[in-house]
């Protein structure tokens, strides 16, 4: 009885001499690995020797939090209490199991981390600022056209105004992460624009943020997205389109544009400012996006020269910047590409 204890104790030592070492460094994780730790159903925290912040999550075989069923169960979210350290959720798809836990005390790059399961076997996993399931009515429905369940995933990088991007998982016979969005600022929302019984991905092209004003003023067009097997999401052009706006309509906005230009001053006089001015003409630049990413570029152009106050100048500098601005964003090339609306900013950038 001795001996085989002696063995336990040998081998324990052997494989664990790590976490000896580490406990003893710092008295403070010897306290909280020996002491009472934060306990979810289904879930438990265990401490990892990777260094900072980073979670290995031990799942006792068989079990799973509350409410989770097969083959398609509603998320469950544990919400801490004030004084607890770990926010948890969980949400299951047949044999699939997708857990993620976020530390909100640590103020790092890496305070959440996300894990798939096939039965009891980790298949995903990936570390980050947090991540939070996209729950807005296609939750464990068929999204990619392949007839299995998917779900969206949101993977959030921290700070200000940036950034998510959103992980397309989808679970069939095999799991597969099927498509990625890189949607900066913006927040994205499915809905099946073409009756055709899969979603569409709206969202706002963040790529422009700052172009033109601050943040809260920038104008940022709105996209469709839409899911091609083996290519994942690209523009879908054809559901940007809008009606064109009528000559009314454009010259009341054009009217608008002059007024935004003309800032009166305490003494009564009236100060005029021009749209290249970062933050003045938000009007211009975002109606000009507008009918741009809806199918209109020339009328964009014909309103700019509409528009652009006569006691401006630099009027040829601010179209050269707009139409720089405009190119740099990787989702106006896929739009210019459908349409063959590049062309036209081609010319005239030609005739200038």
């Amino acid at each position: 009885m001795l001996f085989h204890q002696a063995v336990l104790c040998r081998d324990l030592c052997r494989r664990w001499w790590w976490l000896l070492l580490v406990l003893c460094a710092d008295p403070t994780l010897f306290s909280w690995y020996c002491g009472a730790r934060p306990t979810y159903p289904g879930i438990q925290v265990s401490l990892t020797a990777t260094g900072s912040t980073h979670f290995a999550l031990v799942h006792p075989l068989g079990t799973q939090p509350d409410g989770i069923t097969s083959p398609a169960s509603p998320a469950f979210v544990d919400q801490p209490e004030d004084n607890e350290r770990f926010r948890t959720w969980s949400y299951s798809v047949g044999r699939y199991r997708i857990l993620g836990i976020r530390d909100l005390h640590a103020d790092e790059e890496v305070a959440a981390h996300l894990e798939i399961y096939d039965g009891d076997h980790i298949i995903f996993e990936a570390d980050g600022y947090d991540f939070n399931l996209v729950d807005d009515g296609w939750l464990g429905q068929d999204i990619t056209g392949n007839g299995v369940p998917c779900v969206m995933v949101e993977e959030f990088s921290g700070g200000a105004h940036c950034c998510s991007t959103y992980l397309l998982l989808e679970f069939g016979p095999s799991f597969r992460e099927a498509a990625t969005i890189e949607a900066r600022d913006s927040g994205i929302e499915l809905a099946d624009l073409d009756g055709d019984g899969l979603p569409e991905v709206m969202l706002g092209d963040y790529s422009l943020d700052y172009a033109f004003a601050c943040h809260a003023a920038s104008p940022i067009p709105r996209l469709v997205l839409r899911y091609h097997e083996g290519e994942g999401y690209e523009v879908a052009a054809d559901l940007m389109r809008t009606e064109p706006p009528n000559e009314q309509a454009l010259r009341e906005v054009a009217e608008t544009v002059w007024n935004e230009c003309q800032e009166e001053q305490e003494d009564g006089l009236v100060r005029l400012l021009s749209p290249v001015g970062w933050g003045n003409g938000t009007t211009l630049w975002g109606t000009m996006l507008d009918l741009i990413y809806g199918g209109h570029e020339d009328l964009a152009l014909e309103f700019f020269n509409r528009a652009w106050p006569p006691w401006a100048d630099g009027k040829e500098e601010a179209l050269a910047h707009f139409r720089q601005e405009v190119a740099s964003s990787p989702w106006y090339q896929q739009v210019a590409a459908q349409t063959g609306m590049g062309e036209i900013m081609e010319e005239e950038n030609d005739r200038d």
